[in-house]
């Protein structure tokens, strides 16, 4: 039993930190449940032993009172190791190891108005250098805290997301990131505060919950250190309240407890609170210069408008270690949108760079246009090296985004009459690249509602508003506005009059006269007076245009401000329409000559009347038919009276002459040459006929007729015309018009020069082919059969541009025409465009990954055309026998150089087509696994775990895992006992039987081509011992194998109880077998055997061998303490005893000597005074290993 206490309190002593969190699963109504998780950190290095994490803790939940509520076991869910920033081969990194723990329960808890407190307490740290301790023995411990607000505020809390760094290196500042996580969006701030204690060393049960919550214990500091000096006075701390960005400078080496918390906030009140506590390995470091980070502009401090996209350059460099890679990354909510950011997110690219000497990627983002933030947006930017040890620099870079806010204002009147007309307003400050786009309530826009200016007509309401939507040139709006004050309106007129009028007739209008002035207009119509005329204000129109018309008015008071208008429309009707449609000259004595009005008007009566005619009657109202007569002037009339009672009379004057006027062609006047087909007509008149004649085209189907068609030429100015003929029956004589001609314009069609046939490569690149533009071209017709082509014109309209995809192969006949300004096709030019194929763009076929030995003799090759040619080329590598030039394939020997190399090809087709240049990116694996040492756990941890160091050396990108296999020394067969990641350098093997054997080890993993690496193999130590006598034993060990050089000695170490752990023993140069004759140095002693690397500093341990001594005890019957030096003291001899008490009494009883040493005897002397000679009683009391009590009780006697 008192081992396993003391087990547990050395594991305790390696926490080193970590932190609790929770996250809300949901509700049933009355209880809610939650996961918790609470993340520790131990230290892991070997001088620590490697000691395990519990399998599982105890969680304590409180009432809002702090009363004990209940508890709950997490059990343990995950352990990994957290390795350093950058490279993990320094030797540094082997003096630091930490691994982090992840325990879990889900809980389910009544629901709370007041809300929880969740606890976890453990004891204890390591020694710290800020903290006190208790001679050497750490006795602060952690408590880890958790705060579940009322159930309503449905919270989940706050999450660290970084792992902290192992070590960081004395007297250099060194920026950590603290990056936490809120799942619910909410705000965040941190600070630094005072880590608390908690546990109990003697703890052993896994809950400890006292009830009721007690108030936590702060760490006790060491004079010097406190929580804002955690380094003390010649260090510095201090944290970022926004992003938990810490800065640490520690002068001296050392482990220093630091802490950090977070509060949640939501609506501006704080919910829930987490703290980060952890260790600070302070390591005095090699030398390697820090890498520098800047910024492009200068400044970390950035300044944006949203809505505008910002892309700064970032750099990282080293120009002192110039062969160390630099590392550059980001951090930051806007880059993932967590913690409640909801915008747009940045972009940084490329997202993680690496590069010797200087590394740059570019940040971009862009603020949506509603952010409008009271605190600048963090960025943190962070640069790694992978010198010894890794240097690396976290920066935070404030982004300032301002809101836009327009500058403008709206300019124009403010006070005005209700209904005041096209009233103008200005943007004032008007900025060229914005957009404007207004509004207005209360009245309407007149003309365009964007620009500069507007005009608004106002309405009757009591006030206006002005609103301007200002859009940036990034696209953000914001609005400005003005407020219109309306004064008060008179009443609108009310005109009153009829609804239909008649042309050419006056019509009367009046409204009440309610005001000192009226403004009056007509449309279709003159007004000829308005005056009051009693109680009304009345209107007299003349009616001058048929259709529809109107009575415009509106009043003005004595203030000046205007009525609405009001607007009485009306219909003035002419019935008679455009009047009398027929030929105003015929032929004497022609007979039967139609005349027509234009349109019939519903319930009209129509009066029609011809004079200097023979006869005429009517073939419908609209439609009359004249005869006329002789030389000399005919006239006809029509009278239309309509269903309103307006008269409207048409006339008419025509001529009869044997001269007759005739009529001019009716047809197109402009026209492409060598247009056919083209209709000319003039309108029939009985009795007559037409002769046609032309200049420029001819008849395609005679020159007689009311119509014909024309077949025209080449360009130029050509006409038609026509002559009409007819015959007087009375007189016998002929009447003839003049010849009528209408002017035709021929345009000329613009002639392409010949094309010519072309052959091409097929390409991405398209074919541009321009053609000059002819005099007159608007544009160009084409057809390239299938071809993709996209037409532009140059900025000075002189050249045409046919844009020509070239991404195919084949023949394409093509033919282009160009089209004049007046629309005139000119004829096809054509041509063949031949697009040869070329060389298709494949993967190269071979290995991309050869691995170490075999990386010479690999074949490559494409699938190329028939008869192509190749252009090969090797990097990393050289070609067995070097290729020619119709091979496509060729032979490489790869050197260790192609880290990565490559293979690379150009074929060219016979037709001289060129293809992609392909590529092949190979990588020689020259991989190796170098398994460092084993060793069963180091004391003062127990032997049932085997530690093993190792690394995959050489593997860049070796994504596999690494497998731990194990047989007994001596052995067949290795057997897999567990798995390691790539990166990992550190394994505990929990599974064996430490005395039972000796056990061989190997690590095992994949290269790049799935062939399987080893390790060299190590063996443990195994330690034998056996007793063989009451105080002689024997040991006997093992030797250690896997150290290249050998073993330089063996030290045999020994633990006695209540002894300060082990103690050197003995040495060895080799395996042996030794005995010793020690048995009454104690009751038990356990054995290890710590093997040294010959010229190294590697060790291995044993496991422990533990020999119990029998008790031996010898009691003397007499003594004689004369001082002659012999048989001066009562001592009994012994050995093999765990407990022992010896007690002399008188004969009276009279205890007179007591020790419970077993090398201390009773001297004859009481209270410094010579005892009498004579009889006395001994007792010894005394225990053996196994706890057995033995009581001897006899005489003795003294002797002078």
């Amino acid at each position: 039993m008192v081992f396993l206490s003391a087990a547990s309190i050395a594991q305790a002593t390696h926490l080193v930190g970590g932190f609790l969190t929770y996250r809300y699963l949901g509700s049933n109504g009355s209880n809610s449940q939650y996961r918790v998780n609470i993340y520790t950190y131990r230290d892991c290095s070997p001088l620590d032993g490697g000691v395990k994490f519990d399998t599982e803790v105890g969680l304590c939940v409180y009432n809002d009172n702090k009363t004990l509520y209940t508890s709950y076991k997490a059990k343990l869910i995950s352990e990994k190791s957290v390795n350093p920033v950058g490279n993990t081969s320094c030797p540094e990194v082997a003096k630091a190891c930490l691994k982090q723990g992840v325990f879990e329960v889900n809980i389910t808890l009544p629901n709370s108005t007041k809300g929880y407190h969740l606890k976890w307490e453990r004891c204890c740290r390591n020694t710290q250098t800020n903290l006190i301790d208790n001679n050497g023995s750490p006795f602060q411990g952690q408590t880890y805290y958790g705060y579940i607000p009322p159930s309503a505020i449905q919270n989940s809390s706050p999450s660290f997301l970084d792992m902290p760094v192992p070590f960081i290196c004395a007297g250099d500042t060194t920026t950590i990131r603290n990056r936490v996580i809120d799942l619910d969006g909410d705000s965040l701030s941190y600070r630094l505060v005072t880590p608390w204690q908690g546990g109990q060393a003697n703890w052993v049960d896994v809950l400890n919950c006292p009830d009721p919550m007690a108030i936590f214990d702060t760490v006790q500091y060491v004079a010097g250190f406190n929580s804002n000096k955690p380094f003390g006075s010649g260090g510095y701390a201090f944290v970022d309240a926004f992003n938990g960005l810490t800065t640490y400078m520690a002068p001296s080496p050392g482990r220093y407890a630091v802490a950090i918390e977070v509060t949640e906030w939501r609506n501006g009140i704080a919910i829930s609170w987490v703290r980060l506590d952890l260790q600070i390995m302070v390591i005095a470091c090699g030398v390697n210069n820090k890498p520098r980070l800047s910024y492009e502009g200068g400044s970390s401090n950035w300044y944006v408008e949203a809505g505008e996209t910002i892309c700064r350059k970032v750099t990282a460099t080293d120009l002192k270690d110039t062969g160390d890679i630099l590392t550059l990354k980001a951090y930051g909510d806007i880059l993932t949108g967590t913690n409640g950011f909801k915008g747009t997110k940045a972009t940084m690219s490329p997202s993680t760079n690496s590069a010797r000497k200087k590394v740059e990627s570019t940040f971009c983002w862009t603020p949506d246009c509603n952010t409008n933030a009271k605190v600048p947006y963090r960025v943190t930017f962070e640069v790694y090296d992978n010198g010894c040890p890794s240097k690396f620099v976290n920066e935070n870079v404030l982004i300032y985004v301002k809101p836009f806010v327009p500058v403008e204002t709206v300019k124009g009147s403010v006070n005005l009459c209700q209904n005041t007309l096209n009233q103008l307003y200005e943007v004032n400050k008007y900025v060229a690249s914005r957009q404007y786009k207004w509004a207005v309530t209360g009245g309407v826009i007149s003309g365009s509602d964007t620009g500069r200016y507007v005009k608004v007509s106002w309405g009757s309401a009591a006030s206006g508003k002005i609103t301007i939507a200002v859009k940036n040139k990034f696209g953000c709006s914001a609005d400005i506005s003005l407020n219109v004050n309306l004064i008060a309106a008179p009443a609108k007129p009310a005109l009153a009059g009829p609804d239909t009028v008649c042309l050419n007739q006056t019509s009367i209008f009046t409204t009440p006269n309610l005001l000192p002035k009226y403004t009056v207009s007509a449309v279709g119509g003159s007004v000829l007076s308005a005056a009051v005329n009693g109680t009304s204000y009345q209107i007299k129109i003349l009616w001058n245009k048929s259709g529809k018309g109107s009575v415009v008015i509106f009043g003005t008071n004595t203030v000046g401000c205007n009525s609405a208008i009001d607007t009485f429309n009306v219909y003035v009707s002419s019935p008679a329409g455009s009047g009398i449609i027929g030929p105003v000259s015929v032929c004497p004595n022609n007979k039967g000559i139609l005349y027509s009005l234009d349109k019939k008007y519903y319930k009209a009566t129509y009066s029609w009347k011809a004079t200097g005619a023979t006869a005429s009657k009517n073939i419908s109202d609209t439609l009359f038919s004249v005869d006329w007569g002789g030389i000399g002037t005919g006239t006809l009339r029509v009278i239309v009276t309509d269903r309103f009672g307006c008269i409207d009379t048409a006339n008419l004057s025509v001529k009869k002459n044997h001269a007759l006027a005739g009529q001019g062609p009716t047809g197109p006047g402009n026209l492409c040459e060598l247009t056919t087909g083209v209709s000319y007509s003039v309108k029939p008149v009985r009795g007559e006929s037409y002769i046609w004649s032309l200049a420029g085209g001819s008849f395609p189907g005679g020159s007689l007729g009311s119509s014909i068609k024309v077949n025209w030429g080449a360009a130029g100015l050509a006409w038609v015309g026509v002559i009409s003929a007819a015959f007087d029956s009375v007189s016998k004589l002929p009447c003839l018009s003049p010849l009528s001609k209408l002017p035709v314009v021929l345009n000329g069609a613009p002639k392409l020069s010949p094309l010519n046939d072309v052959t091409y490569c097929q390409s991405k690149m398209p074919l541009g082919y321009w053609t000059g533009k002819n005099a007159g071209v608007k544009k160009y017709e084409y057809n390239f059969s299938g071809l993709k082509v996209t037409p532009n014109i140059s900025t000075d309209s002189a050249q045409w541009l046919l844009t020509i995809s070239l991404d195919t192969s084949g023949v394409f006949p093509a033919k282009i025409r160009a089209i004049s300004q007046t629309g005139c096709p000119g004829p096809w030019v054509t041509a063949i465009i031949t697009i040869n194929p070329k060389p298709k763009t494949q993967l190269i076929s071979g290995s991309s990954a050869v691995c170490v030995p075999n990386i010479t003799g690999y074949s490559y090759g494409i699938n190329g055309l028939p008869n192509s040619t190749f252009v090969w080329r090797v990097s990393g590598g050289s070609f067995v026998s070097a290729p020619s030039s119709t091979s496509s394939s060729v032979n490489i020997d790869w050197t260790l150089s192609a880290q990565p190399g490559f293979v690379q090809v150009i074929e060219k087709s016979e037709k001289g087509c060129m293809g992609d240049t392909l590529r092949l990116e190979v990588f020689v694996d020259n991989s190796s696994l170098d398994l460092r040492w084993v060793s069963i756990a180091p004391p003062p941890s127990s032997d049932g775990t085997m530690n093993l160091r190792f690394e995959l050396l050489n593997a860049p990108r070796n994504v596999g895992s690494l497998d731990i296999e194990r047989r007994p020394a001596g052995g067949a067969t290795f057997a897999k006992v567990g798995s390691a990641a790539t990166n990992d350098t550190f394994y505990s093997d929990n599974t064996i039987a430490p005395d039972a054997s000796a056990y061989e080890y190997r690590i095992a993993t994949k290269n790049l081509c799935g062939q399987t690496l080893y390790s060299a193999p190590h063996t443990s130590v195994l330690l034998n011992g056996v007793k063989t006598g009451p105080f002689t034993m024997n040991i006997t060990f093992s030797g250690y194998l896997g150290f290249p050089g050998g073993i330089a000695r063996y030290e045999l170490y020994r633990s006695l109880p209540g002894s300060s752990g082990f103690q050197l023993y003995q040495n060895y140069t080799s395996p042996t077998t030794d005995n010793f004759n020690n048995g009454q140095d104690n009751y038990q002693q356990i054995f290890r055997i710590k093997a040294y690397e010959q010229g190294g500093n590697r060790v291995s341990w044993s496991n422990d061998i533990v020999i119990n001594f029998e008790p031996v005890v010898f009691i003397p019957d007499a003594f004689t303490p004369n001082n002659n030096g012999r048989n001066e003291v009562f001592l009994p001899y012994t050995g093999g005893l765990k407990t022992y008490l010896m007690a002399i009494y008188d004969r009276w009883g009279e205890k007179i000597f007591e020790t419970n040493s077993t090398t201390e005897g009773w001297d004859g002397t009481v209270g410094g005074k010579t005892a009498m000679e004579g009889v006395y009683v001994y007792r010894l009391q005394y225990s053996d290993f196994k706890n057995k009590e033995y009581s001897n009780v006899g005489t003795l006697h003294l002797i002078r």
